[in-house]
C-alpha cells in the first residue's frame, strides 16, 4: 500500500484525481490520465477507505484498493495513495499536502450516507485554492468547445492563463460569457426616455463593457481576437446558463461561488472547472516548506 504522498518539484505540473474505485469515477480517472499525458504532468490517484467501519472490513478494503490501483499499470509519472479517514475531509487534506495544479473529481451526487462525492467536491472547492475539474461525462479526446465565465476582477485573466497552461484551450474554440446587469426602465432618467434612446444607450453600455474586457485581457498579454465574447444580461447564474445553451461547450470554467451553484444544479451534466484565487508567491513558498515538513 502506498500511503505516503510523493514529494516532487513544482516545476513539473501535478494532477490529483480522487476515486472511490466505482464505475462512476472512471470518467474522472480517464480524463485525469489524458490530461497528465497532454501536460507531461505527474498524476496522483487518491483513494480513501472510510474509517467508520469495523477494523476487519477496513483491512479488506485497503487490500482490495491496493490490488485495484496496482492493476491500473500506472506509468512512472503516476502514483497512488490510499488513506483511512472520512473521505471528504481526507481528500481535501491530501490536496493541501500535495498542492496539485489541478484536482479532478467525479460527477456530483446528492448527499446521503453512500453518496459522498458531492460533499467532497464542495469541501475541496470551499477550502482549497486549487482549480477543480468536475468530470460529468466520459472523455472523448481534448475539449473542442470551452466557455469561460468572466468577472471584473484581475483574477479572471489569471483564470484564462491557468486554463491555457493546463492545455485545455489547445485546439479549442474558446468563448467568454460577459455578464451585464439586466436593464430596466427605472435605470433611465427621465422616465419618458424612448425605446430607441434606451436601445442606443444599452448598445453604448455593452460596447463600453466589451472594451473594458478587451483591455483586461490585453493587460494580461491575451489577444481578445482569440476569444468569442458572448454578452448576456441578467443574473450571473441565468446569464451563464443562457450562454451554455447558446455555445454548447464541452467544458465550463467558472469562479468558486458561481461554480458551486452549477455544481449543485441537479440538471448539470457539463464538465466544470471551478477556480479560486491562487496563493501569492510567499504563501506558496510557505506551503511548500510546510509540505516538506509533513512528508
Amino acid at each position: 500500500m502506498n500511503d505516503a504522498i510523493p514529494l516532487t518539484y513544482k516545476t513539473i505540473p501535478r494532477i490529483l484525481c480522487a476515486t472511490d474505485l466505482s464505475p462512476r469515477c472512471e470518467s474522472a480517472v480517464r480524463r485525469a490520465t489524458l490530461l497528465a499525458k497532454q501536460m507531461d504532468a505527474l498524476l496522483l490517484l487518491v483513494h480513501v477507505v472510510d474509517e467508520a467501519q469495523p477494523p476487519e472490513i477496513i483491512e479488506r478494503q485497503l487490500e482490495l484498493a491496493r490490488i485495484a490501483l496496482e492493476a491500473r499499470q500506472l506509468t512512472s509519472a503516476a502514483d497512488f495513495a490510499i488513506r483511512i479517514g472520512r473521505p471528504n475531509s481526507t481528500i481535501a487534506r491530501v490536496v493541501g499536502e500535495w498542492d496539485p495544479d489541478l484536482v479532478v473529481l467525479g460527477a456530483y451526487r446528492e448527499r446521503s450516507g453512500e453518496r459522498l462525492f458531492g460533499t467532497t467536491a464542495e469541501r475541496v472547492i470551499r477550502t482549497g485554492a486549487r482549480p477543480v475539474l468536475l468530470v460529468n461525462r466520459e472523455p472523448s479526446g481534448s475539449y473542442r468547445e470551452v466557455l469561460l465565465a468572466s468577472d471584473p476582477s484581475d483574477a479572471f485573466a489569471e483564470v484564462i492563463c491557468m486554463t491555457q497552461q493546463l492545455g485545455l484551450l489547445e485546439g479549442a474554440t474558446t468563448s467568454i460569457v460577459h455578464v451585464l446587469a439586466q436593464a430596466t426602465r427605472s435605470m433611465f432618467y427621465p422616465a419618458w426616455t424612448t425605446k430607441s434612446e434606451i436601445d442606443q444607450l444599452m448598445h453604448s453600455l455593452r460596447w463600453t463593457a466589451r472594451r473594458a474586457l478587451v483591455a483586461q485581457l490585453a493587460a494580461a498579454g491575451l489577444d481578445s481576437a482569440h476569444f468569442c465574447i458572448v454578452q448576456k444580461h441578467g443574473s450571473a447564474t441565468d446569464a451563464i446558463a443562457s450562454a451554455v445553451e447558446q455555445v454548447k461547450p464541452q467544458l465550463l470554467v467558472i469562479d468558486r461561488q458561481r461554480g458551486l451553484n452549477v455544481l449543485l444544479s441537479a440538471n448539470n451534466t457539463l464538465p466544470v472547472i471551478v477556480r479560486e484565487e491562487r496563493q501569492g508567491a510567499e504563501e506558496r513558498h510557505n506551503s511548500d516548506a510546510n509540505m516538506r515538513r509533513l512528508l
